[in-house]
């Protein structure tokens, strides 16, 4: 593990003398890191994604009720003042208020600082060079990094108008491809095996008619991974690759091409060899590719 005044520096965070509770948010899944100032084995846990665009304020709070609940679990007694970073998806503007909001009514903090979860990868992978940090998880997101802002930025508009060759818009293409009937009869019998077998009406009622429905069409990630060897998947990946990669980072120009392109999320890393693959494609260099930020300071 990183010492604590590392992961402090790193960050950018105001020097802290209290324990440290950082947390990396996307729409799938929202990983939480306990690091104590007496460098005491680090506490981890997994709770439901907390992307404000995506989910209410009732959500929001329990899920940092459950991590509050933890941990007293873990630390046998009440909660101490925390120097709090979250980064998240969704968290700028009128969003990142109600996360705060929602952190604030549960957890006492001496810092409670709420950011991007493309600063987070950002710092993670760069810390103070220059390169592209993108996010391939359930949703999408690139940046041009000079060392301290983000000098270039394309919105990533969501999974319906955008995210390229994020997990959403792999799993709309595969269902897609599914509904449509045109996987391999192969394919779709291990859908069937693997209980991932949807009906039109099913797959039209989760993703227009429910909540969470980038987060359902992310879940069919692991599939495609763990067939990726199969034309029919690798092709449709491939290309939504070249997409994200076309649309995100040769706009940045010859200074994103000079420097280093990094991915963080659980998507990319899973289909590591592909983007690797569709970048060379492309003319461009991938450096380092990790499945999630907080696992650098472990």
């Amino acid at each position: 593990m990183l010492p604590f005044s590392k992961i402090i520096a790193s960050l950018a965070l105001p020097s802290a003398t209290t324990d440290l509770l950082l947390a990396d948010a996307g729409g799938t899944s929202t990983d939480w890191l306990y690091l104590s100032v007496s460098s005491a084995k680090p506490i981890r846990w997994r709770t439901a994604g907390m992307n404000p665009n995506a989910y209410d304020d009732a959500h929001l709070a329990a899920q940092v009720e459950a991590v509050a609940a933890g941990l007293v679990g873990e630390l046998k007694h009440d909660v101490p003042p925390l120097a709090i970073a979250f980064y998240g998806a969704g968290c700028s503007g009128a969003g990142a208020e109600r996360v705060r909001e929602a952190i604030a009514r549960v957890l006492r903090h001496t810092i409670l600082y709420i950011g991007s979860d493309l600063e987070l990868a950002a710092r993670t992978l760069f810390g103070v060079s220059a390169g592209t940090a993108c996010i391939l998880g359930t949703g999408a997101n690139s940046g041009f990094w000079d060392g301290w802002h983000f000098t270039h930025h394309t919105p990533p508009l969501g999974f319906i108008l955008g995210d390229e060759g994020s997990g959403a818009d792999l799993g709309r293409e595969l269902l897609r491809r599914v509904l449509r009937g045109e996987l391999p009869a192969t394919l779709a019998a291990a859908l069937q095996s693997e209980g991932l077998a949807v009906s039109e009406a099913e797959a039209i009622q989760r993703i227009y008619r429910r909540p969470g429905a980038a987060a359902y069409l992310g879940s069919f990630v692991p599939f495609i991974a763990s067939h990726a060897d199969e034309a029919a998947i690798a092709s449709f990946v491939e290309e939504r690759f070249r997409m994200f990669l076309q649309r995100h980072v040769v706009p940045y120009g010859e200074a994103a091409r000079r420097s280093p392109i990094g991915f963080v999320g659980g998507a990319v890393f899973a289909l590591r060899r592909i983007m690797q693959r569709a970048a060379a494609a492309e003319g461009l260099q991938v450096g380092r590719i990790l499945s999630a930020p907080l696992a650098a300071f472990v």
